[in-house]
């Protein structure tokens, strides 16, 4: 195609869609005029670039939230004590003589008299 000064332009829009049946993949094709092919360009990003804010806000706002509860948290900790008692000592042996021991403990802990 060409304009009115002979040079070449683009073919009119067309707005394509795909659709899976049982018969196979069938192709949908609308030709559009290019003033609607750019209104719904538009239209589109617009609704993509509101759903990407959102969901970058939805992240922050999330973020924001676990933060200030692990702060919370990491803010009111408490150090305890309890007596700690040895079980018994395991070894076991591994590959080239290598030897690896493990403690086995017992502790109770009592929190306002109840275990």
């Amino acid at each position: 195609m060409t304009n009115w000064q002979g040079h070449p332009t683009a073919p009119p829009a067309a707005f394509c869609c795909f659709f899976n049946t049982k018969a196979g993949n069938v192709l949908l094709s609308f030709k559009i005029s290019p003033g609607a092919h750019d209104k719904v360009r538009r239209i589109s990003s617009i609704i993509c670039s509101v759903f990407a804010v959102g969901f970058v806000l939805v992240m922050y706002l999330t973020e924001i939230g676990n933060r200030l509860r692990t702060r919370r948290i990491l803010a009111d900790h408490r150090v305890a004590s309890a007596p700690l008692a040895l079980d018994e000592v395991t070894e076991e042996r591994g590959r080239r003589g290598r030897t690896k021991e493990m403690c086995h403990f017992t502790y109770s802990l009592q929190v306002t008299g109840q275990p």
